[in-house]
């Protein structure tokens, strides 16, 4: 299965791990809720890259 996978420098810091399938991308709805997501976790990923966020030791991954 395909992923999307957004991480920081740091190893322990996956911001985003998503299965994704092409089927998904046929509605405008989960097109727009993605690209939300990874907004936001890019923004995570920067913001732990530099040490300006924990790091959640006990947030499960989402796949």
């Amino acid at each position: 299965m395909p992923y999307v996978v957004i991480t920081s420098e740091r190893p322990e810091g996956a911001a985003l791990c998503e299965r994704v399938t092409s089927t998904d991308f046929e509605t405008d709805h989960f097109k727009a809720c993605l690209a939300d997501r990874l907004a936001w976790a890019v923004e995570d990923a920067e913001h732990q890259a530099t040490g300006a966020m924990p790091v959640a030791e006990d947030v499960p991954a989402h796949a």
